[in-house]
């Protein structure tokens, strides 16, 4: 089943985006999850989310 997890970036200093990004990245491999794709959505870096589709 593929499911859909949300990094919001909304306020985030751009310096910490790629931390913040590579947290839930890495929280989806430890589970053992499969990353199929992401898209990032928004009008600015610091106006957007990422959207991580993956498989259980």
């Amino acid at each position: 089943m593929k499911k859909i997890e949300v990094v919001d970036l909304y306020g985030v200093d751009y310096s910490k985006m790629t931390e913040k990004i590579n947290e839930v990245m890495a929280n989806l491999q430890e589970q053992g999850k499969i990353v199929v794709d992401f898209r990032v959505i928004g009008a600015a870096l610091n106006k957007c989310a990422v959207f991580i589709m993956y498989e259980d």
